[in-house]
């Protein structure tokens, strides 16, 4: 049945992929220059086309950048930095960072409904060792889940698409969720579309994700984590010390096996008393129980 479920997922795909070539078919200009963009160049390319489309039909591009935000972001394929700096290049730094972070949301939350119909069974023999450590981490920061999940978002080194599916699987809430991603990833989110918005000044990529971004990202994560000590901090100070526990645990034993004891002694004292006194009786020749 779990497998019966995987086939699923090149069904959705395949479905996609034909709505994204029915939008590409019917472009106002030449389809063929519409693609995925996997380069600085590309990006640059699909800028200027793009930008003629918007000024002419803009309800068509940003159909056509939603939808395949949206493919990439549902079935985890690699890239969407480029349509990050892209959606700068196109829409300005404020609208695109709103699109983007929207996107990115919803794009998450369609690959974790499909990693929940799919099953856990199917997902594990994906990645079983990061299914795995990623229960564990759940189990142990369950009390402060919505921190963690945060943290875990605006993490720069996360494996996303792995937070997608195996969030999908281990019945994390999907309100909890969709607003990690949504707030957890507007540091990088931002990063990409302001970039895209001075996309003349960039020479490589790398100075869009370079390690001063990633450090920025990386505080934004550890400020997360302020939260989750700070309530363990005041737990540990409630709860009192294991010595306290251990002064307290023999007198209780003690007191328990006291009270069993006198327990077991009262019906053994009744029944002596009761044969003490039935051995006492005279019994005569003649007389039963006093009576001749």
């Amino acid at each position: 049945m779990a497998w019966a479920r995987l086939a699923l997922v090149p069904a959705a795909v395949a479905v996609n992929l034909a709505f994204l070539y029915v939008i590409v078919r019917n472009a106002p200009g030449e389809a063929g220059l519409l693609y995925f963009p996997s380069s600085l160049e590309d990006i640059r390319s699909l800028a200027g086309v793009l930008g003629v489309y918007r000024q002419l039909h803009p309800q068509y591009v940003l159909l056509l950048f939603s939808s395949a935000y949206l493919f990439k972001q549902t079935f985890a394929v690699p890239g969407s930095v480029f349509l990050n700096v892209l959606a700068g290049a196109i829409f300005g730094s404020h609208s695109g960072f709103v699109l983007c972070c929207l996107l990115t949301a919803c794009g998450a939350s369609l690959c974790f409904f499909l990693a929940r119909l799919v099953g856990e069974r199917a997902v594990a023999a994906w990645f079983p060792e990061k299914l795995e450590s990623f229960k564990l981490r759940l189990e142990e920061n369950k009390a402060e889940l919505p921190f963690f999940l945060l943290f875990l978002r605006l993490f720069p080194m996360s494996p996303n698409w792995a937070l997608n599916m195996a969030s999908g699987v281990l019945g994390v809430p999907i309100h909890l969720f969709f607003f990690s991603v949504l707030f957890g990833l507007m540091p990088y989110n931002y990063l990409c579309v302001t970039s895209g918005a001075i996309l003349s000044e960039i020479n490589d990529l790398g100075d869009v994700v370079s390690w001063s971004n990633m450090a920025r990202c990386a505080s934004a994560a550890l400020a997360t984590l302020l939260p989750t000590l700070l309530l363990r901090t005041r737990k540990v100070l409630k709860d009192p010390s294991p010595g306290e526990h251990s002064d307290l645990l023999p007198n209780d034993q003690e007191h328990a096996y006291s009270s069993a004891s006198e327990q077991r002694k009262e019906p053994c004292d009744n029944s002596t008393s009761e044969d003490l006194r039935e051995e006492d009786t005279f019994r005569v020749p003649g007389v039963v129980d006093g009576k001749s």
